[in-house]
C-alpha cells in the first residue's frame, strides 16, 4: 500500500490514500494495526480483488434436524446417513429423502443417553458405543423381495458364539484274517529274519493305511479344532483342542494258511510269519479302523451372519499312532505282535499328551452356514485324508475371543485404525462343552491372566452339572497369557462384593496352564484323565467330551478334594485390559478382525488420526503416512504391506485438544489444540488462529462511540447477536470443523453462537458467517451442517441477498501524516433493497487516543451505488474506524476505502 504524491492547493497541502480491507485481524494493538485489517467481517468473502456477499449453502432437506451421531455410509451404489433419533439408529437416503415406508431402523433399542460413533468398511457399518464401551456391526445386505429390491441392515451386535459339537469314532473295520503280505525264500540268519519279518509288516501296514485314509477312516490319536470361516477367508474363533481316539492299525500274529494247516489254537497262539520249507509266509490280522462322526449339540441358528460367516471350518491334526512293541519270534511257535494290546487303555499314556508337538492343522472339511441345519444330526466324515498336508491350515487365532472397544479411529486405506483400545476379556469356554445339564451342582469357572495390564480375572457363567464333570483331554483358554484355571463351586452366602468359596465343602481344582509354543493358547491336560480308563470294548465308541470320565460329587464333596481349610474368593471379574498407547489395525477390508501383526504402540494415549492425502473415496487415501496424535505429541506411521505398520517416528509436541475434530482438507490436516487451530501439511505446523485470537473491539468497549445504536439499527439489518462478544479460542474450544472444498475454507461452528468463523486457505484471510448448527458430519469432499430444522452442504452455495456487516480496525491518521480528513469512500458496486428496510449503511467513527470513540458521519443508502462517500471536514483525530452494514444482492462488491484529506506539517513543500 503506497500513499498517493500530495495534491497542491491555494489552502494547504492535500493527500489521499487507498486502503484494502485484508479480513479479521485481533492480535495487533490499535496503534500498529495495518490498515484495512478488520475487527468484524460478516458474510463477505474476498474473491477476485473484492469483498463480495457470499452465498447461502444449499440444503438438503429437513428431515435430519431431530437426529445427533451422523456418519455417510458409502455402499456403493447409494450413500445412506446413518444417525441415532431418540432410541434408535437409523438410516437415510443421502438424496434427503424420508426412509421409505418398510425401512426399519438398524437398531431400535438403544439407550437414548448413549453416545454413538460410526465408521465403515465396505458394506459393513461399524458402531461404537462411547458410553457403554462396545463396538457392534451393521450389515448392509439389500434384497430381492417378490422382484423389488429391499434396502436394508442387518445389525450384528457380536459375533456369534461357537456352536458345540460332539466328536467321536465308530469302528468300520472288522476283524480278518489275509493269508500272507509276503512270501518268499526265508534269509538264513535269525537276526535277517526278524528284520525281514518287520519291514514287509510296516509296509502291509503302509498299505492299509493307506487305503483307509483314502476312505476317510483314521487311526492313531489325533486333535481337532474348528472355527468360523468369515467372508473375506479369515479364520476367526477357534474352538478348544479336541483329542480324539481313531484306533490303530494293529498288526496282531494270525493262524497262516500255509501249505499245512497249523497245529496252533489261533486264540492262544498266533504267528505273524512262519518260515515252512524255507519260504517265509508273513500275515497279519487287522482291526481298528474308525470312522469319525460329528454332531451338533445345541441347535444354532446362525442364518443371520450368512453375510460375514461363510462356514464353520474343521481341521485335523496329522494322527500319531501308537509305538509298536516287539515281541521278535526266534521260532515259529512263539508270538510277534507290533502293538501294545492290552485289556484296558489308560487315557493318560495316549501320546496326544505331546500335544505342544502339534504344530500344524490342516482343512478336513467346511461346513456352511447356508445348510447349517442339514448337520444338526448325526453326520460322518468321508473326506481323503492322504491328502492333508496339501489342504489349508489353520491359522493363528488373534485374540478374536476377546472383544475390544477403541476410543478413536479412521478408515485409511480400506483398513479401519484404532487407537486407546480398551479389551473385554473372553469369558472362557462354557462348561456346556464339558457336561450334560442337569440339576445338581453348580460350578463356575476362574481364569487368571497375566497382562502387561496387570493380573486379570475372567469367570464363566455358572452351570449347573449333574454327579460328574467330564473334561475333555485337553482344557485350555485362547491366550497365551492365561497362567491357571480354577472351578469353583459357589456356596451361597454372599458377603460384600464377595461370595465365600469354601474348601471341602465346595472345593477349588486349579489347573496350571501351560502356553503352547505355535498356538495362542495357554493349556493343561486334565488331571481327571489320570484315573479314567476306556475298556477294549467301549474304546471307540467314546466322545471326545467323555474321553475323560472326570469326578464324581459326594454329598457335595469331590473325590480328589484333600483339604477343608475355607478361602473367600472375590466373585466378580477384573476382565478389561487398557492399551491406551495401542494402536490396531483391522483385516483388509474386513473391520471384525484384527491381527495381532497389525499391532503397535506409541509413547502415550492415543487421541486420533488422520492422513496428509487427498481422500480418493471413502477409506481410501493412499501411502501417505498416517498422523498418530496423542497425549504427549504426534507421530508418523509409515504405511507398508507386511508388516503393514513399517515404523512409528515421532514428529512433533502438538498436542491435540479435541479428538472428534481432527479434518483433511485434501494434503493437509487441521486440528485443535491449546494454541488454537492448527494446520500440519508434510511435516510443517502452521497456527491458522493467531490473526483472530484476540477481541478487543474498541468501538464495542466504548460507552459514547455509538456503535450499538449501528449494529441495533433496523434501517440496516440488526447484526448485534453475530458481533464476537468473547475471544475466538474460548469459541474454538467446543466448535465443530468442517471444511468447503470448493472455496477452500476452513469453517468453525460452534452452536452455542449465532455464526461460525471461517478461514480462506486461499487468502489467509478470517471472516465470519451468519452460519451455525449442532453437528457436522464429512464425505469427503462435501461436509454437511445440521442445523435447528435444516441440513446444508458446506460445498455448494447458491446466490443470495445477505446481510453482510465491516468494521475495520482503528486507522492511525497521524503514521500516515494526515492533519484532517474530509472525505471517506468505500469503493465498490453496491446494491441494495429500494424503499424497504434493511438499508445499507457507511458510517465513519473517530477517536483522538483510541480507547473513547463517538460516530463522526454515516450515510444509508438503497438501490444501486457505485460508491459511498463521507463528505465532513473532521477535526483533528488520531484514530478512525469504518463501519458498513446492510443487505446486499449478490453482485454487490466492496474493493476498497479511499481517505482524502488535509497533510500534516510534516508533509508540505519548503
Amino acid at each position: 500500500m503506497v500513499a498517493a504524491l500530495p495534491i497542491s492547493t491555494n489552502k494547504s497541502l492535500t493527500m489521499q490514500k487507498e486502503i484494502n480491507i485484508q479480513g479479521i485481524q485481533r492480535n495487533n494493538p490499535d496503534n500498529k494495526t495495518p490498515d484495512g485489517t478488520c475487527q468484524e467481517i460478516l458474510n463477505l468473502r474476498y474473491d477476485s480483488g473484492a469483498w463480495r456477499p457470499v452465498g447461502s449453502k444449499r440444503s438438503i432437506g429437513s428431515h435430519l434436524a431431530a437426529q445427533e451421531s451422523f456418519f455417510v455410509h458409502d455402499v456403493g451404489v447409494t450413500k445412506n446417513i446413518i444417525s441415532k433419533y431418540q432410541n434408535t439408529i437409523r438410516w437415510d437416503r443421502m438424496d434427503g429423502y424420508e426412509h421409505y415406508p418398510y425401512i426399519e431402523p438398524i437398531i431400535a433399542n438403544v439407550d437414548a443417553n448413549d453416545k454413538l460413533r460410526f465408521d465403515a468398511l465396505g458394506n459393513v457399518l461399524v458402531i461404537f458405543n462411547e458410553t457403554k464401551q462396545t463396538m457392534s456391526w451393521a450389515l448392509w445386505s439389500p434384497e430381492d423381495r417378490a422382484g423389488a429390491l429391499f434396502r436394508k441392515y442387518d445389525y450384528i451386535e457380536k459375533l456369534p458364539d461357537l456352536p458345540i459339537f460332539n466328536f467321536y469314532p465308530f469302528h468300520v473295520q472288522t476283524t480278518h484274517k489275509e493269508d500272507y503280505a509276503y512270501k518268499g525264500a526265508a534269509p538264513s540268519s535269525e537276526t535277517e529274519k526278524q528284520e525281514y519279518v518287520k519291514n514287509h509288516a510296516n509296509a502291509y501296514m503302509a498299505k492299509k493305511r493307506n487305503e483307509w485314509y483314502e476312505k476317510g477312516w483314521f487311526d492313531g490319536y489325533f486333535f481337532l479344532v474348528y472355527a468360523f470361516e468369515l467372508f473375506d477367508g479369515t479364520i476367526i474363533k477357534h474352538s478348544n483342542p479336541i483329542g480324539i481316539y481313531g484306533g490303530n492299525l494293529e498288526m496282531l500274529a494270525q493262524e497262516l494258511n500255509y501249505p499245512q494247516n497249523s497245529y496252533l489254537n489261533e486264540e492262544t497262539h498266533m504267528h505273524l510269519y512262519v518260515d515252512y520249507g524255507g519260504t517265509m509266509y508273513v500275515g497279519c490280522r487287522n482291526v481298528s479302523a474308525s470312522a469319525l462322526k460329528y454332531q451338533l449339540m445345541y441347535n444354532v441358528d446362525l442364518s443371520k451372519y450368512k453375510q460375514i460367516i461363510s462356514s464353520i471350518n474343521i481341521y485335523i491334526s496329522s494322527p500319531v499312532n501308537i509305538d509298536f512293541t516287539e515281541n521278535v519270534p526266534t521260532s515259529r511257535n512263539t508270538t510277534l505282535n507290533y502293538t501294545y494290546y492290552p485289556t484296558y487303555y489308560k487315557v493318560d499314556k495316549l501320546p496326544s499328551l505331546n500335544f505342544d508337538k502339534q504344530a500344524a492343522f490342516y482343512l478336513l472339511k467346511r461346513l456352511k452356514i447356508d445348510s447349517m441345519s442339514s448337520y444338526l444330526s448325526e453326520q460322518t466324515f468321508t473326506e481323503n485324508l492322504n491328502h492333508l498336508v496339501s489342504q489349508p491350515t489353520l491359522s493363528t487365532d488373534n485374540n478374536i475371543h476377546h472383544t475390544i472397544y477403541a476410543d478413536s479411529n479412521k478408515t485409511y486405506n480400506s483398513r479401519l485404525f484404532l487407537g486407546d483400545i480398551t479389551t473385554n476379556l473372553f469369558n472362557g469356554w462354557s462348561l456346556k462343552y464339558y457336561n450334560e445339564p442337569s440339576n445338581s451342582q453348580q460350578v463356575f469357572a476362574r481364569v487368571i491372566l497375566h497382562t502387561s495390564d496387570g493380573v486379570k480375572t475372567v469367570d464363566s457363567d455358572l452351570f449347573t452339572i449333574g454327579s460328574k464333570i467330564n473334561f475333555p483331554l485337553i482344557v485350555s483358554y485362547p491366550d497365551t497369557r492365561a497362567v491357571r484355571i480354577d472351578f469353583h463351586t459357589p456356596y451361597s452366602e454372599s458377603i460384600g462384593s464377595f461370595l465365600r468359596i469354601t474348601q471341602g465343602s465346595n472345593p477349588i481344582l486349579s489347573l496350571h496352564l501351560e502356553p503352547h509354543p505355535t498356538l495362542n493358547i495357554a493349556y493343561a491336560v486334565s488331571p481327571m484323565c489320570s484315573n479314567s480308563v476306556m475298556s477294549t470294548t467301549n474304546k471307540f465308541e467314546h466322545s471326545a467330551l467323555t474321553m475323560c470320565t472326570g469326578s464324581y460329587f459326594s454329598n457335595n464333596l469331590w473325590t480328589y478334594s484333600t483339604t477343608s481349610t475355607g478361602q473367600n474368593v472375590t466373585y466378580f471379574t477384573s476382565n478389561q485390559v487398557n492399551d491406551t498407547n495401542r494402536i490396531q489395525l483391522s483385516e483388509l477390508n474386513n473391520p471384525l478382525y484384527y491381527p495381532a501383526k497389525h499391532s503397535d504402540y506409541v509413547g502415550a494415549r492415543v487421541l486420533g488420526f488422520s492422513a496428509n492425502s487427498i481422500p480418493l473415496s471413502q477409506g481410501q487415501f493412499g501411502q501417505h503416512p498416517m498422523l498418530v496424535f496423542t497425549e504427549q505429541s504426534m507421530y508418523a506411521m509409515s504405511i507398508g504391506i507386511d508388516p503393514f505398520i513399517e515404523s512409528i517416528t515421532s514428529l512433533n509436541g502438538e498436542v491435540l485438544s479435541d479428538k472428534r475434530n481432527i479434518i483433511n482438507i485434501g494434503g493437509a490436516t487441521v486440528f485443535k489444540t491449546k494454541e488454537g487451530l492448527l494446520l500440519i501439511e508434510g511435516s510443517q505446523v502452521v497456527n491458522l488462529s493467531d490473526s483472530v485470537k484476540l477481541l478487543d473491539n474498541a468501538l464495542l468497549a466504548s460507552v459514547n462511540s455509538g456503535f450499538t445504536n449501528v449494529i441495533e439499527s433496523n434501517h440496516i439489518g440488526k447484526v448485534d447477536s453475530y458481533i464476537s462478544r468473547v475471544p475466538f479460542l474460548e469459541y474454538l474450544t467446543n466448535a465443530m470443523l468442517a471444511y468447503d472444498s470448493i472455496n477452500r475454507e476452513v469453517i468453525a461452528v460452534n452452536s452455542a453462537y449465532t455464526y461460525s468463523y471461517v478461514l480462506s486457505l486461499k487468502h489467509n484471510y478470517w471472516y465470519k458467517r451468519t452460519l451455525t448448527g449442532r453437528a457436522v458430519f464429512s464425505d469427503f469432499p462435501n461436509f454437511y451442517l445440521v442445523g435447528s430444522n435444516q441440513t446444508y452442504q458446506l460445498n455448494s452455495e447458491s446466490p443470495s441477498s445477505y446481510q453482510v456487516f465491516l468494521q475495520t480496525r482503528p486507522i492511525d491518521l497521524e503514521v500516515h501524516g494526515f492533519k484532517k480528513v474530509a472525505r471517506t469512500i468505500l469503493r465498490g458496486m453496491l446494491e441494495a433493497q429500494i424503499n424497504v428496510n434493511p438499508k445499507f449503511g457507511f458510517y465513519l467513527f473517530v477517536s483522538v487516543d483510541g480507547k473513547q470513540w463517538k460516530a463522526a458521519t454515516g450515510v444509508e443508502v438503497a438501490g444501486y451505488v457505485r460508491d459511498i462517500m463521507l463528505n465532513r471536514m473532521l477535526p483533528s483525530v488520531r484514530f478512525i474506524s469504518l463501519v458498513a452494514s446492510g443487505v446486499l444482492t449478490p453482485d454487490s462488491f466492496i474493493s476498497s476505502i479511499t481517505l482524502d484529506g488535509e497533510a500534516g506539517l510534516n508533509n508540505k513543500l519548503r
